[in-house]
C-alpha cells in the first residue's frame, strides 16, 4: 500500500485503484502498527498503515476505461486539511471471510463522529464517482485468511494492546497497485 501524498506516481498514466483512508493519530497509530505487524508475523499479509476507509477503489484520471476521472491529490486538496473523528473501539476482535475485514476492530460512535465520517465519505464519493463504503467503520488489522486454529492467538494478541478510542486526523489517498513506486 502506498500513500500517494508520499509518492512520485505519475497520475497521468496511473490506472490502478485508489482508496481514501482516514489516518489514525499518533501515538495510537504506532501501537496499532505494531499490532498489524505482529498479526502479520502469525498470518502472512500485506503491510499497511492503521486507517479507517472512507471510500474504496474508485479509479483515477486514466482509470481503466472508467468514466469517473479524477486526480486523487485534487480530491484531498478539497477536503478539510485537518479532521477529528473520534471513535470508541469495540472490545471484541472481529473476524470475517471478507478480505478487507478479515481481522479488525469495529468502531462505535462518539458524539457527532458518525455525521462527520459520513459527510467526508459522501464528499469523496461525490467528487470521485465511486461507490459509498457500506461496511461498518472499522480499523483493519490484517488482510487475508486467518486459519481458525490461529484466531484465538491473534485475538489474544490484539485484545492485549487494543486502544479504547481512536482518532482519525487526516484523509489520504492510497493505492495498492504493485510496481508503481520504484
Amino acid at each position: 500500500m502506498t500513500l500517494l501524498a508520499r509518492s512520485n506516481i505519475n497520475l497521468n498514466i496511473f490506472s490502478g485503484a485508489i482508496s481514501f483512508w482516514g489516518l489514525v493519530k499518533t501515538p495510537t497509530s504506532e501501537s496499532l502498527q505494531k499490532t498489524i505487524d505482529d498479526v502479520n508475523s502469525i498470518c502472512e499479509g500485506p503491510r499497511f498503515v492503521p486507517h479507517l476507509t472512507f471510500c474504496s477503489s474508485p479509479y483515477p484520471a486514466s482509470g481503466q476505461g472508467k468514466s469517473n476521472r479524477f486526480n486523487p491529490r485534487d480530491i484531498i486538496a478539497r477536503l478539510p486539511e485537518a479532521i477529528s473523528c473520534r471513535f470508541r473501539v469495540s472490545p471484541e476482535v472481529h473476524f470475517s471471510d471478507n478480505y478487507t475485514m478479515s481481522c479488525c476492530l469495529i468502531l462505535e460512535e462518539l458524539g457527532e463522529t458518525t455525521t462527520k465520517y459520513k459527510a467526508i465519505g459522501d464528499s469523496i464519493v461525490s467528487m470521485t464517482g465511486g461507490s459509498p463504503y457500506t461496511k461498518p467503520p472499522h480499523i483493519s488489522l490484517h488482510y487475508g485468511a486467518i486459519p481458525a486454529a490461529s484466531r484465538q492467538t491473534v485475538s489474544r494478541l490484539i485484545t492485549q494492546s487494543a486502544p479504547s478510542e481512536v482518532e482519525i486526523y487526516k484523509v489520504a489517498a492510497v493505492t495498492s497497485a504493485p510496481g508503481v513506486i520504484p
